[in-house]
This record gives structure tokens, sequence and C-alpha cells, in this order.
């Protein structure tokens, strides 16, 4: 729970999430970064997690890409055979 605490006073710290209008401003901007990146790529936020559907490939390129919207870097966990990516912040 301190971890959490600690995460959550960070961004608030950093200016990301210090109210829902911040939140989803950071969201636009990473789902702006995907469609720069891999164009026509479908992707969404759910709980704070970034879904796209794409290849490994284009995630890595999609991950190293955020680190110029993020303060920190994604974790890239493949969704089984559905060809679904999620990315952790």
């Amino acid at each position: 729970m301190l971890l959490v605490d600690l995460k959550s006073q960070y961004l608030y710290n950093m200016g990301i999430v210090n109210n829902k209008e911040q939140q989803m401003g950071f969201e636009t901007k990473v789902l702006d970064k995907v469609e720069e990146v891999a164009p026509g790529t479908s992707a969404s936020f759910y709980n704070g997690t970034l879904f796209a559907i794409c290849d490994m490939e284009t995630a890595t390129q999609i991950k190293q890409a955020l680190k110029s919207v993020t303060a920190w870097e994604a974790h890239v966990t493949q969704i089984g055979n559905t060809g679904e990516i999620a990315f952790d912040f």
C-alpha cells in the first residue's frame, strides 16, 4: 500500500495526476503518441492500463515513443494469442 501511495504522490508532484482533467490529458497524450507511431492501431485505456491491438514489434516502438510522454517506462505484456498488448504505467 505504501508503494501505491508513493507512486500517487510522485504523479501528483509531477503534475501528471492531480485531478480528473489532467488524468484525461495524460491519457490523450499517450493515445496521440500511439497514433503517431502506429497509425490506425486500436488503443484504449482501462483502469489506467493502455491496451493496443498490435504485434510485439509495434509494441516495442510504442513503448520507446511513450518514454517522451511519461515520466517512467511502461511494462509491456502480451495478452495470450489475442493480438492485444497491455502497457502498464
